[in-house]
C-alpha cells in the first residue's frame, strides 16, 4: 500500500460487429469512440489529466458476417447434420483468417471445427477424438457437395 508503480499497461482486445465498421469496413469509429471515452474519464481525475493515458492499437483484423442464406452455409450445417454432428448456426466473436476472405477476398468464408471454443488456443486445449472424427466427415462432405453441387 506504500508502494506505487512508475508505470501501468492495460492490453485489452477489442471487438466489433461488422455493422459497426466504417463505410470501408474498419473499426475507425469504433477506436475513436474508445480513445475519447477513456481521455474523457481520465479528464475528471486529477492526477490523470495531468499524465494522460497513451491509447495504442494494434494492427486490425476486419470483422466479418456471412449471411445464413450463402451456399456454404447451408451445405455446412446439412454435411454436419449428415456426420452425426449438433447442426447449429451461430456467431464467432474472435477472429478467424476466413473473416479476411469474406471482408476483403468476397469469399464467403466460415468457421467450423471439432472440440469446445472455450478451451480452444488454451494451455490445456484438447479435442475428443470423436469429434474430430466427425469433423473430418462433415467438412469431407460439405467438400465433395460443394464443389460438385450438381451430383447433389
Amino acid at each position: 500500500m506504500v508502494t506505487h508503480p512508475a508505470s501501468c499497461q492495460l492490453v485489452y482486445h477489442v471487438a466489433y460487429l461488422p455493422q459497426h465498421a466504417d463505410k470501408d469496413g474498419w473499426g475507425t469509429e469504433v477506436r475513436q469512440e474508445i480513445t475519447d471515452w477513456i481521455h474523457r474519464v481520465a479528464g475528471s481525475d486529477p492526477w490523470l489529466s495531468d499524465n494522460p493515458p497513451v491509447t495504442e492499437w494494434a494492427p486490425e483484423v476486419p470483422a466479418a458476417e456471412v449471411s445464413a442464406e450463402e451456399p456454404i452455409v447451408r451445405m455446412m450445417l446439412t454435411a454436419s447434420a449428415d456426420a452425426g454432428r449438433p447442426s447449429m448456426l451461430s456467431g464467432l466473436d474472435s477472429w478467424h483468417d476466413g473473416a479476411t476472405f469474406t471482408r476483403v477476398g468476397g469469399t464467403p468464408a466460415i468457421c467450423f471445427g471439432p472440440g469446445d471454443i472455450s478451451v480452444a488456443h488454451t494451455i490445456d486445449e484438447f479435442v475428443p477424438i470423436d469429434e474430430l472424427v466427425d469433423c473430418a466427415k462433415a467438412l469431407a462432405l460439405v467438400a465433395l457437395r460443394f464443389c460438385s453441387p450438381a451430383d447433389n
